[in-house]
C-alpha cells in the first residue's frame, strides 16, 4: 500500500522539493530477516526510480503480510513499485 502527500513548498525548509520515503510493516509481518530484505528492496527501487517521481512528494509505504512473502524477488518488487507509482499519479510528466 502506498500513501503520498504533497509537501508545502511555500516555506523555506532546507529539504523542500525533495522526495522522501518512509517504510512501515504490518505488525505480524513474517520476521526481521524478511522485513529487512523488503526494506532493502524498497529502498533500492526508490533510489533507482527517484528521478522519475515528482519533486515535493512524501511517500509512506505500508507492507502487509502475504502468503509467500519470504520468496518474493527484487524484480517483482520493482514492477509493483512502478505500477503503484503510475496509478498514484506521482511520476513526472514525460516530455
Amino acid at each position: 500500500m502506498l500513501f503520498w502527500a504533497e509537501q508545502d513548498l511555500s516555506g523555506t525548509s532546507a529539504g523542500k522539493g525533495r522526495v522522501r520515503l518512509a517504510i512501515r510493516f504490518q505488525k505480524k509481518f513474517v520476521n526481521a530477516v524478511v522485513r529487512n530484505r523488503f526494506k532493502r528492496f524498497i529502498r533500492e527501487v526508490f533510489r533507482a526510480g527517484k528521478g522519475g517521481i515528482r519533486e515535493g512528494v512524501d511517500l509512506l509505504v505500508i507492507v502487509r503480510h502475504h502468503e509467500g512473502a519470504e520468496k518474493v524477488k527484487f524484480g517483482i518488487v520493482k514492477d509493483k513499485w512502478m505500477d503503484i507509482c503510475q496509478k498514484a499519479g506521482i511520476l513526472k510528466e514525460k516530455s
